[in-house]
């Protein structure tokens, strides 16, 4: 009988020794960028180790030092308004996209997040689609425990609740997908906007319907948001930053002395091809007018008192392309002297 517990004791020994040789070939692939293991394996090797070992099998595995477990997001779970305008797979795949500059690695159809760390464990996590549900997305989480009990309690920062180790883990990771996932909402809502502001393009997508949800001033609103602007007045020309390189009668045109009627001005301003498609929004007896300015792919947007006298005068742009701010410039000072004259 002795020798048979022993027999089942080394077995179950081996088995752990085979489940952490897997799961540490996985972890360093992502932390040390091993170039010997294809990141397409990574995921289907972890739900391997899943489908192999249940979480209450592993529980009971001598001498182990990983956990796998996945945990499920539900999106309308996270209460943000950006992320419930688009489903999984559109998240999904602007992920992909930005992958790169947010410090996220592609491994075959998921997404390796940032590491979390809880407790003195670390866990790689993965974020991957839901199969056949476009509301879910799936976390995979591989952890290297560091002999740390996952069934322990803890408490949160700012909590008087315990929750179990594990749970926090999937708290903390559910975080950075939230993190991530709004990140990409915000991109897709931005090109979408500068999309229908601008009238140039349409897409055969969900995104193509996302302003039509919006009421047009929360869509400016989200726009100036999301695009930075710039001060007309600031425009770094030929390399200056300083205002007071501007022209003196430049700087009249926009000051209160000058008189214009910017109503009259932006009427006529929505005549011209030059400043087409434009639109207009009126809030707190402010009138913002939209010009889009097709040859150099930015926005002009005039801020007119109900006086008829401006208050802001901005130029918003998708991309930071200081080599277009002088011809900018230039174009809409010659219009604005020209409106001037033929208003003498």
């Amino acid at each position: 009988m002795d020798k048979v517990l022993t027999d089942v004791h080394h077995s179950l020994v081996l088995e752990s020794l085979l489940f952490d040789f897997s799961a540490t070939m996985a972890e360093n692939a992502v932390r040390l960028l091993d170039e010997r293991i294809f990141l397409g394996d990574l995921v289907p090797t972890v739900q391997e180790l899943m489908g192999r070992y249940s979480y209450e099998r592993q529980k009971r595995m001598p001498l182990l030092n990983y956990r796998a477990f996945e945990a499920t997001i539900f999106l309308k779970s996270f209460r943000d308004r950006l992320i419930d305008m688009f489903d999984s797979n559109t998240l999904f795949q602007r992920l992909c996209l930005e992958a790169e500059d947010r410090k996220m690695l592609r491994c075959g159809n998921a997404l390796c997040l940032k590491p979390v760390s809880v407790k003195g464990s670390h866990s790689t996590c993965f974020i991957a689609l839901y199969p056949n549900d476009k509301t879910k997305m799936k976390l995979v989480l591989l952890c290297r425990t560091q002999d740390l009990n996952l069934a322990d309690f803890m408490f949160r920062e700012r909590s008087n609740i315990a929750i179990h180790v594990l749970d926090n883990i999937a708290i903390e990771a559910s975080g950075l997908a939230l993190k991530e996932l709004h990140f990409a909402s915000e991109c897709l809502l931005k090109d979408s906007l500068w999309n229908s502001f601008s009238s140039r393009l349409s897409y055969p997508n969900p995104v193509e319907s996302v302003p039509n949800r919006i009421p047009q001033y929360q869509s400016l609103d989200d726009l100036l948001r999301l695009v930075p602007a710039h001060p007309f007045l600031q425009l770094p020309i030929n390399g200056s930053t300083k205002k007071d390189k501007i022209p003196p009668e430049v700087a009249f045109l926009f000051g209160k002395e000058s008189g214009i009627n910017w109503l009259s001005c932006c009427s006529s301003m929505k005549q011209n091809k030059f400043f087409s498609p434009n639109s207009s929004t009126e809030e707190k007896g402010f009138i913002n007018n939209l010009f889009y300015i097709e040859r150099y792919d930015v926005f002009l947007m005039l801020v007119v008192k109900r006086d008829s006298s401006l208050l802001r005068a901005d130029v918003i742009e998708k991309k930071c392309s200081p080599e277009k701010y002088q011809s900018i410039f230039d174009s809409v000072i010659s219009f604005i002297f020209h409106y001037v004259w033929r208003n003498l």
